[in-house]
């Protein structure tokens, strides 16, 4: 049994594919009989969690102390400096500890320097794609131990009763086909991706009229879609965060994960995980992810997101065997239980 911490800017109830990621990691090595303790700027508090940290300096003194009480193994750090900077509080005074720092979306670079001393001295660094890795170790000159550790999800049925009640919430029925997107509405060039989603979806609805395109998700530039939408009517709806994603993913005919900007989206994984047909941007690690037999690649403009979807809409043969492709693909390579090796090895722990 080895004591793992994990540092996190967020935690569920937090929305957000980092929220998810350490959600699923910390029951994943619970599950396999470690014991974990997390740390979160925002989340909600349970037996094993310290949360409401905030964030900067004071998440560096309050998780830093929190640390020294509970003396762990290994640090795993997720995506913020200071997340990182805490940790590093920890071994400073607890050499033997194995630090760990991941990243999640890439980030824009600031305080480039800063951010280079620090994860210089992270024992491993991790990417959640080759396409990040190669970028982020060129932005900060990174040396050092370099890994890839991506994304995983847990698989999961959708039973009939609940995504028919998300449907009927939804105004669904009859509605024929439902294209739909989720993940926030934060970033600016992620949020880019989607304007663009809808104005592909503008040109379907000539030959299509009874389709819906649902935006899951919510965030501080949501009104640039709702701009962009404005003339579509009910044909368009921002549902905001909702509790069960599944259920949603479950009423796709096509789910469209559009964007200029990506790590690699765990809303991909968990639609590929329930067998929906994909069409998603060629940017960040997307690319490795899907390979032409699990889904479709498009570029982030609107003109290629609407041919994509005109040449599946009339086949749904050939959709059902994108997404029965897709789902071998997670159950192969993207859950928890083909993580742990790679877990572990990040960890310093014998297999």
């Amino acid at each position: 049994m080895t004591r793992v911490a994990i540092l996190t800017p967020y935690a569920p109830p937090v929305p957000g594919g980092i929220s998810t990621f350490v959600s699923g990691l910390s029951h994943a090595l619970t599950d396999d009989g470690h014991e974990v303790s997390l740390f979160a700027g925002e989340g909600t508090r349970n037996q094993t969690s310290v949360v409401n940290a905030r964030a900067g300096r004071a998440y560096v003194r309050q998780v830093g102390s929190n640390l020294e009480k509970i003396r762990p193994d290994v640090v795993h750090c997720h995506s913020h400096w200071y997340c990182l900077a805490a940790g590093l509080r920890y071994l400073r005074r607890n050499p033997k500890v194995r630090l760990v720092f991941s990243f999640h979306t890439t980030p824009t670079p600031f305080l480039r320097i800063a951010f280079r001393r620090l994860l210089r001295r992270a024992h491993v660094v991790t990417f959640v794609s080759l396409a990040q890795l190669a970028e982020l170790r060129t932005t900060f000159r990174l040396g050092g131990d370099n890994r890839l550790l991506r994304p995983a999800v847990k698989l999961r049925t959708v039973t009939s009763a609940e995504a028919n009640q998300f449907a009927s919430a939804y105004d669904l029925d009859g509605s024929s086909p439902i294209l739909m997107f989720a993940g926030p509405l934060e970033y600016a060039e992620k949020v880019a991706g989607v304007v663009e989603l809808v104005r592909a979806f503008r040109d379907l609805l000539t030959d299509y009229p009874d389709a819906r395109l649902l935006i899951v998700g919510d965030g501080s530039l949501r009104f640039r879609v709702e701009t962009e939408a404005k003339d579509l009517g009910e044909s368009v709806r921002v549902t905001g965060f909702i509790d069960n994603v599944p259920a949603a993913l479950a009423n796709a005919d096509l789910y469209c994960h559009v964007s200029r900007r990506e790590g690699l989206p765990t809303a991909l994984l968990e639609a590929m995980s329930l067998k929906r047909c994909v069409v998603a941007s060629r940017v960040g690690g997307i690319p490795e992810v899907l390979d032409g037999s699990n889904g479709v690649l498009v570029e982030s403009e609107a003109q290629s997101i609407a041919t994509a979807i005109r040449n599946l809409l009339p086949n749904p043969n050939r959709r059902r065997d994108f997404g029965e492709a897709a789902l071998r693909t997670v159950e192969r390579n993207y859950t928890w239980a083909a993580r742990l090796p790679q877990l572990y090895s990040i960890y310093g722990l014998a297999e």
